[in-house]
């Protein structure tokens, strides 16, 4: 993930029309764990954590190239107009995207021309109409809901100009009604799972969460259904997890409230807030509560500033699940380049996830590209070999 709120800086917004706040629920249920490894009235079995700590061991490894799709001709992208429409050009998170699919488009020989949504729905409306009189060949809609720019879903639509969506969704869901014509996103659900894992192998499947979900940023929503699922999945009897809401224009007022509440409950020893910038609020609390020492916390993003508090000693940040930047923008042109050169898109990306915990961070130069961050694999020479790009 990336969350983003563009009155709260670097973080990427994926701000969507959405239901009031969740009520609180709980992981609970009789079924039997994956693998054929039942859980019991007593516990997670042995062989139950055994298999949650495999996931968890690769999880944290190393992340491999995935193969999103079929190699393709990519020549004929060249000279094609494509129209970036940023939803806020001064967010940090939009250069470390942009850049990157800017490169990757250059280097295929396609031009690019990036418009500043300024954080409006109305400019990036204008931004799509003006790609759309530029007669365009594709239009790239950075994470701005379907719903609050349909206008220009429908302009684009009537001209025959394909719009590509950024992370809407969850990955291999497609792109939003009367939207695009694919998108590119990132496995929230799986972020979510991440999480469970980290938290049922670090508590040894005795897990008693808070997850302080946003309401009003849709994919929060989904990595709570994916961290539900596991626990459900792998530790129904032993794993429970209530839920807060605290949305975006909140965060700064009520998060640290919010965190010392839920911890005041001896039980909790897990917090979860939906996307790391949280923590910058959530774990001082925790600290200040005199709870650092029993309650862990989990998150997702692996942003730098945030992930560096698996660094920190006495910090209660215990697991960050993260995504690859750079890697990010050139998933974007991979499908980009697909549509422009009359290429069936792919469904899923397939942009990879890492866990980071205590046992890891050490490896990490967090100074560097986040590209390194995840392992050697040299994402920009695989793509290029499947765009039939040399040097």
């Amino acid at each position: 993930m990336r969350l983003t709120d563009r009155r709260l800086g670097p973080w990427p917004r994926l701000l969507l029309a959405c239901s009031a706040a969740i009520l609180a629920v709980t992981a609970c249920g009789t079924s039997s764990s994956g693998g054929g490894s039942s859980s019991s009235s007593s516990g997670i079995s042995a062989d139950t954590l055994a298999q949650v700590k495999t996931l968890y061991t690769q999880e944290s490894g190393p992340s491999q190239w995935p193969n999103p799709g079929p190699a393709f001709d990519s020549s004929k992208a060249k000279g094609k107009k494509v129209w970036w429409i940023s939803n806020l050009g001064s967010n940090s998170f939009t250069k470390l995207i942009y850049d990157p699919f800017k490169e990757a488009m250059t280097a295929a020989g396609a031009q690019v021309t990036f418009f500043d949504g300024q954080g409006q729905a109305s400019e990036e409306i204008r931004g799509m109409q003006q790609a759309v009189a530029a007669k365009a060949d594709l239009i790239v809609d950075q994470d701005y809901p379907v719903a609050q720019t349909q206008a220009g879903f429908d302009a684009a639509k009537s001209a025959g100009i394909p719009v590509l969506e950024w992370a809407n969704n969850d990955a291999g869901k497609g792109p939003s009604p009367n939207g695009g014509v694919a998108e590119v996103t990132y496995c929230y659900s799986c972020a979510g799972k991440l999480m469970a894992h980290a938290a049922i192998v670090q508590s040894s499947g005795k897990v008693n969460a808070v997850f302080i979900n946003s309401s009003d940023v849709e994919p929060a929503g989904v990595v709570l259904q994916g961290l539900k699922g596991e626990f459900q999945k792998y530790c129904p009897n032993t794993c429970t997890v209530d839920v807060k809401d605290v949305v975006i224009a909140d965060w700064s007022t009520k998060l640290a409230v919010t965190a010392s509440t839920a911890v005041a409950n001896q039980k909790v020893n897990w917090l979860m807030p939906a996307f790391d910038p949280e923590t910058a609020f959530t774990n001082p609390a925790l600290i200040q509560a005199g709870a650092a020492s029993r309650v862990k916390v989990a998150s997702y993003n692996a942003t730098k500033g945030n992930v560096d508090r698996l660094k920190q000693p006495g910090d209660p940040l215990a697991a960050d699940v993260g995504s690859p930047l750079g890697w990010s923008g050139y998933a974007i042109a991979d499908n980009a380049l697909r549509i422009i050169a009359g290429v069936t898109p792919v469904k899923d990306e397939k942009i990879p996830l890492r866990t980071f915990d205590r046992t890891n961070i050490g490896t990490v130069d967090l100074n560097a590209s986040d590209a390194t961050w995840y392992g050697p694999t040299d994402y920009k020479v695989e793509y290029k070999k499947l765009w039939g790009i040399t040097g």
